[in-house]
C-alpha cells in the first residue's frame, strides 16, 4: 500500500502551511508556520485501532490512535486519501485555522496555537486529537 504525502500553503499567508501524511499505517496532519509545527492532528488508522495506548511507550512515533478514542462506527478504509482529490483545505485566514474534508466530510480542524487539533473521528479528547464538536 502506498502513502500519501503533500503541503498546501495557505493562500492568504504564504508563511503557513498544512502537512498531510500517510505512511500507510498512520495519517496525521500538520500545520506549520515556515518549517516550526504550530498544531497537528490524528486523521485516520490504517492498521487495526490498537486496544491499548502505543504513546507511553518510547519511539514508535507517528501513533495509531487506540481504541478508546476513536467512534466506533467509523469506516477508515472509506477515508484513505488516494490522491489530491479526495482532500479539501479550507483556509479561514481571520481565525487563523484550517479545515481538512476528506471526500466531502468534515475530519479535522487545526488552529494557530492549539497545539492539539480537533477531529470528527473521535469520541473523547487525546493526545492524539480533540473531539470536534459542531
Amino acid at each position: 500500500m502506498s502513502g500519501f504525502y503533500h503541503q498546501y500553503v495557505c493562500h492568504c499567508n504564504a508563511s503557513y502551511s498544512l502537512v498531510i501524511e500517510d505512511d500507510s499505517n498512520v495519517a496525521y496532519a500538520y500545520l506549520l508556520r515556515d518549517e516550526t509545527i504550530v498544531a497537528d492532528v490524528w486523521l485516520y488508522n490504517r492498521k487495526s485501532s490498537p486496544v491499548q495506548v502505543e504513546w507511553e511507550q518510547k519511539g514508535g512515533m507517528p501513533f495509531l490512535n487506540p481504541q478508546e478514542y476513536i467512534l466506533e462506527d467509523v469506516d477508515f478504509q472509506r477515508l484513505i486519501i488516494k490522491s489530491l482529490s479526495d482532500v479539501e483545505v479550507k483556509w479561514n485566514c481571520a481565525e487563523r485555522r484550517v479545515e481538512i474534508d476528506i471526500r466531502g466530510k468534515l475530519v479535522a480542524v487545526l488552529d494557530v496555537g492549539s497545539h492539539v487539533g480537533f477531529s470528527a473521528l473521535v469520541k473523547k479528547d487525546g493526545p492524539l486529537a480533540r473531539k470536534l464538536v459542531l
